[in-house]
């Protein structure tokens, strides 16, 4: 069997299995209509109640890190300054300072090598580490 016919009958089977799940899709009861037969009929339903958190993400004592932040200039940056010319700094002003936060587990001692985590999406992930 050549390649041209192997690849004729896979496009003819997902084809197939793509069509059959339309289908399924169609005669089933949309999400949205389930959703409205509540018992008021209003379509309104709250999720709840509210559940208590894991006892394994509470605090339970232990010794607790220290977070802090500082400011680092772009222009002192030895990567990147902010003079990307895809950045278009006449349509949208570029930053001219960049904040870092730094955590710091209680665990660790001064001169020690250490995992190192760097978050490029801002410090909400913080929250999950400093307990």
């Amino acid at each position: 069997m050549t390649n041209l016919n192997r690849y004729s009958i896979f496009v003819y089977f997902m084809t197939l299995i793509s069509l059959i799940g339309l289908i399924g899709c169609a005669t089933s009861p949309s999400l949205a209509t389930a959703s409205a037969l509540d018992s008021e009929g209003d379509g309104d339903y709250v999720v709840g109640p509210e559940f208590p958190i894991d006892p394994d993400l509470t605090d339970k004592g232990n010794p607790k890190g220290k977070m802090f932040t500082f400011g680092m200039r772009l222009a002192d940056s030895r990567i990147f300054k902010g003079t990307d010319a895809t950045l278009e700094p006449e349509k949208k002003p570029v930053r001219e300072e960049r904040k870092i936060y730094v955590y710091v587990p209680a665990a660790y001692e001064d001169g020690t090598k250490a995992p190192l985590l760097v978050m490029h999406d801002g410090p909400g992930g913080l929250d999950l580490v400093r307990h």
